[in-house]
């Protein structure tokens, strides 16, 4: 039965027989050589790839001709603006970017059990965090109760070993108490990860992009963010500027992947960002859910975060003697029961938050299908997707050409090259699972489907619907992208990468043997 292939560069689609596949072939349209292929790559497996679980594609059928990534995603991602070719269209002008946000938003309240909700939500996880103080002061209590209360024990007219024995019950708890505590107060003494490396843009040197940007605030009803980074990541997010010195005022940050404006329609891009402001549209909601989620991190760490005190604790039982060990295994045994109290309440934090959480990203998609419409909603989802596995594919390439001593110029860049070239059977797996994925109990975003589903319920055609690449909001989309992947580099390698060890996007697919049949 004949398979399909398509061309790496052109995107060129070919008929060919099972005999034909691993060999090279030579693309008759744009002369380019390139492997064919038609298999499923093992990232499959894998699909929640993304920070914002996108939605499910649509069914296959069963003939070859239904491959919606491969066929229609993998296409518009080529084509975003999805018109005219880029030599008969005008410069986008920030007149053109206002004509387009001439109308106005309408803006739904937020249901009243929604907020109750978030507030239930935030003293559920500040009782827990009081369950934990609690539990250390209780610690430190019992400690001070038997160094007081049971002194006389040492008093005891006996003699020999039991005098030995009976100093040891009571210097035990006095040795393992403070093991206990400390391994509990541990994580806040605990410094902060280390920042990564940013690269912020300036309203001067990117105009058409803070104007953008400034439009959905405004039609949102968020405050605007105080700055905009730009990254490699298959994501887009808007959080406070410093933290909890912000929580109480408008310091907003906005960080842009440039995969998604590489990969996305101004339309789709600007959903992306609706979405995302508006979280900060009810901005009480929006403080106790970062309320909520700093705790669940918190629990997260004190449950599971190791480092070299805890390795000391275990070398601990190899050097001491075997009449003096059994305190260090006490005490191990306490400081795992300890956790193993806050693990419960961890998964306690991580119900209630869940539950919190989703119903954020609902409402925060509503605000998305309000602004781009239902069916932008839909294909942003499946572009989303296959945009983050082509990013795992990206970093397998890129581990695979570590020993080479070369590196991938623009990051951006090649996730969009494996976009592009994602087989027809890659896509009916991606599809398989999306079909099949189902929300979790303790998962903080809604499955695929179901978030598609309630964003089509809508039914909304959305207020901004001009259809031109997002990357026609950066002057020079190509010169940030390489030198945002090049401020990667120095985050993660350190100063020592050469220059010369960068190759091209396209040149540095070809050379891989990570493919999505691989």
């Amino acid at each position: 039965m004949p398979l399909t292939t398509v061309c790496s560069h052109c995107e060129a689609k070919y008929s060919i027989p099972d005999s034909a596949l691993g060999k090279r072939a030579t693309c008759a349209k744009c002369k380019t050589k390139f492997v064919v292929t038609a298999g499923a790559h093992k990232l499959a497996n894998d699909t929640k790839a993304t920070e914002r679980s996108s939605a499910t594609m649509p069914k296959a059928a069963e003939s070859s001709a239904a491959t919606p990534i491969a066929k229609e995603t993998a296409k518009k991602i080529a084509n975003p603006q999805g018109s005219k070719p880029k030599a008969s269209r005008s410069p986008l002008t920030e007149e053109i970017l206002a004509e387009a946000f001439a109308k106005p938003m309408k803006r739904s309240r937020t249901p009243m059990t929604y907020r109750i909700g978030i507030l239930l939500a935030a003293i559920v996880m500040v009782a827990l965090v009081a369950i934990y103080l609690s539990l250390i002061a209780l610690s430190c209590y019992g400690v001070y109760y038997h160094f007081a209360n049971h002194a006389g024990i040492l008093e005891m007219r006996v003699g020999g070993r039991i005098k030995v024995l009976l100093f040891l019950v009571y210097a035990s708890p006095i040795v393992i108490g403070p093991i206990i505590i400390f391994f509990l107060i541990k994580p806040l003494l605990a410094r902060p990860a280390k920042l990564e490396r940013t690269r912020s843009l300036t309203r001067k040197g990117e105009p058409l992009l803070f104007s953008f940007v400034d439009s959905v605030c405004k039609s949102v009803g968020a405050p605007r963010p105080k700055r905009i980074d730009i990254d490699c990541d298959v994501n887009a997010s808007a959080g406070f500027r410093r933290g909890l010195v912000s929580f109480l005022g408008k310091d907003l940050v906005l960080t842009i992947g440039l995969p998604l404006v590489a990969g996305l329609s101004l339309r789709e891009f600007g959903g992306v960002l609706a979405h995302e402001f508006g979280h900060f549209a009810q901005g009480a909601g929006m403080r106790l859910s970062y309320l909520v989620r700093a705790i669940s991190h918190w629990f997260l760490r004190v449950v599971y975060e190791r480092d070299q005190w805890d390795e000391s604790l275990e070398a601990a039982t190899e050097d001491l003697d075997i009449r003096l060990v059994w305190i260090v295994w006490l005490a191990q045994l306490g400081v795992t029961l300890s956790r193993g109290i806050l693990w419960v309440l961890m998964q306690i934090g991580m119900l209630v938050s869940g539950l919190l959480l989703r119903q954020m990203e609902f409402d925060a998609d509503r605000y998305e299908t309000k602004f781009a419409g239902h069916k932008a909603f839909a294909s942003t989802s499946r572009k989303m997707r296959l945009l983050g596995l082509s990013s795992q594919l990206a970093d397998a390439q890129i581990m695979e050409h570590l020993g080479d001593r070369r590196l991938v110029e623009d990051l951006p860049g090649l996730i969009l090259v494996n976009a592009k070239t994602i087989t027809p059977e890659m896509s009916a797996n991606i599809q398989r699972q999306s079909d099949d994925e189902q929300t979790g109990w303790f998962d903080s975003h809604p499955s695929d489907k179901d978030r598609i589903a309630a964003s089509k319920r809508l039914g909304d055609e959305g207020i901004f619907q001009l259809e031109r690449p997002a990357k026609e909001l950066l002057t020079d989309f190509k010169g940030q992208s390489i030198a945002t992947t090049w401020n990667l580099y120095m985050g993660t390698f350190g100063p020592g990468v050469p220059k010369e060890a960068l190759v091209s996007a396209a040149a540095f697919a070809r050379a891989s043997k990570s493919q999505w049949n691989s």
